[in-house]
């Protein structure tokens, strides 16, 4: 059990106190928004900018946050069979009382005018490309797109970290190309549409397609390519999805969508010289990305548009309270009527997902992955002490892993609030004592003083919880010396015997 200070819904400290227990709000690995932005704007060197419109899944569950839906259309290319496959978010947010997962996607594919902008900003010559400025970035390399997106990301992290969503450690979202799965869910209207419209060929209704995509032939492109952001959207905000430029994705091409032989990248959509019948939703290809001489290979009618993502399974807390959060998932499923086993007590579990009992290896080898760094190894008595830091939580200063001959028997957590009130701790250590209050019953007073030690002032309260043979122990320590800054400490133990 792990408690997370609360982040701003839009890259900022918040403002409330409040802690959200992991397995009750699942807030570890995903930014949760009331109301996401949307459009999310982000900048972009000389002026520019980048508009993104939230994709929702219409998924509650807190660990996987997928749809699923077919892609492909029977009766089309023998690429397009009809496949169930899932999309997933990166993000959460909260809407009309019900949490749901989304992914940001750009409303317009990148322009040459914005390559060039990003492309310079890295010191980097401007790309040449035909037409102007506000026309689809096509031609170019998958090598030249990662270029950019490498560039584009570098500049926003450094010029305009405060404007990317970020989670509850500060990892920031970056931009990616869309993976096809996300690109044909979004082509098709998302959770905007009806069922029946989502299957359609196009999600227009009864528009007359000119008015939404640039085809080929004179009543739309006349074969040229065309700006962006001149027609009208599809339900879902986006421009261009399913004409004028083709669009690069970050997968690998396989026959059937996830099955069979896999070759170079897929391409998907139409583009201004595809016939109108030719549109749809479904419409996929592969390209190599190199030729037959094994240099770097553009396509002069693929372009590519962004998708705004975030890492959610990076470290060590991540991976062991997702890790719990998926046992506790499996525990509430129903299970076939059988003999009722005998009453045990349940036990509370080591944090970050560890087990009581596991080797000062095997314990290493986990910090290792998650890029924590043991400081220090001595012994305690009959017992050896790890203490680590570089565990990426809010507060957290480190952690004193305990090893008895039988394994793993304790992990401490010291927070340290140095910068906040005494109003805002308090409440902090409210919530946690709440929610474990909640999960193993009432805890029981073990600390509560308050005393003047010779020129030292401190107070102390703490509490226990017992379950089998282990416990947690939560303790609020505030000192301060004279004429010096208060000292605000919070310890979380966990102890099995």
């Amino acid at each position: 059990m792990s408690f997370f200070l609360s982040k701003s819904h839009y890259g900022g400290n918040a403002t409330s106190a409040g802690i959200a227990l992991f397995v009750a709000f699942s807030r570890a690995w995903a930014v949760d928004w009331t109301a996401p932005p949307d459009p999310l704007v982000l900048p972009a060197p000389r002026e520019k900018h980048v508009e993104f419109v939230p994709v929702f899944l219409h998924a509650d569950d807190p660990v996987h946050g997928t749809a699923k839906f077919v892609m492909g259309m029977g009766g089309q290319s023998i690429n397009e069979s009809p496949t169930e496959v899932e999309v997933g978010g990166s993000f959460r947010a909260t809407r009309d009382g019900a949490a749901d997962w989304f992914f940001y996607m750009a409303k317009a594919e990148v322009t040459a005018d914005l390559f060039n902008a990003v492309m310079r900003s890295a010191g980097q010559p401007a790309k040449q490309f035909s037409g102007a400025g506000d026309l689809p970035a096509v031609g170019l390399t998958y090598l030249e797109v990662q270029k950019f997106l490498d560039a584009y990301n570098r500049w926003l992290s450094n010029k305009a970290g405060d404007v990317l969503p970020s989670d509850e450690y500060g990892l920031k979202a970056f931009l990616r190309l869309p993976t096809e799965q996300e690109w044909e869910f979004a082509a098709r209207g998302g959770r905007k549409v009806s069922a029946d419209e989502f299957s359609r060929k196009a999600p227009y209704g009864e528009g007359p397609l000119e008015e939404f995509e640039w085809f080929g032939g004179p009543s739309s492109s006349h074969n040229e390519l065309q700006p962006t952001c001149k027609l009208k959207p599809n339900p879902l905000g986006l421009h261009d999805m399913l004409g004028n430029a083709s669009e690069m994705t970050g997968t690998h091409f396989q026959l059937k969508a996830g099955q069979g032989q896999t070759g170079g990248l897929v391409k998907r959509g139409g583009n201004f010289r595809t016939r109108p019948e030719d549109l749809r939703s479904s419409l996929r290809g592969e390209f190599a990305p190199y030729d037959m001489s094994g240099d770097n290979k553009g396509v002069l009618d693929l372009g590519f548009r962004l998708v705004l993502a975030a890492p959610i399974f990076t470290d060590i807390v991540r991976v062991g309270e997702l890790e719990e959060l998926l046992e506790e998932q499996v525990q509430a499923s129903p299970t076939p009527a059988v003999a009722s086993p005998p009453m045990v007590t349940a036990r509370i579990k080591a944090p970050f997902g560890m087990k009581w009992g596991e080797s000062v290896a095997r314990i290493k080898q986990l910090l290792t992955k998650g890029k924590a760094k043991v400081v220090e190894e001595r012994t305690a008595g009959p017992r050896e002490v790890l203490v680590v830091t570089g565990i990426v939580q809010e507060g957290l200063k480190r952690t004193l892993f305990y090893f008895a001959a039988g394994g793993l028997s304790e992990v401490q957590l010291q927070y340290d609030r140095e910068g906040w009130s005494d109003e805002k701790v308090a409440a902090w250590v409210a919530t946690i004592k709440r929610e474990a209050d909640k999960k193993y019953g009432p805890g029981r007073l073990v600390a509560d003083e308050n005393r003047d030690d010779g020129g030292t002032w401190r107070s102390r309260k703490g509490w226990m919880w017992t379950q089998d043979t282990t416990s947690l122990s939560l303790v609020h320590y505030t000192t301060r010396r004279a004429n010096e800054q208060k000292i605000r400490r919070v310890i979380l133990q966990y102890r099995a015997e």
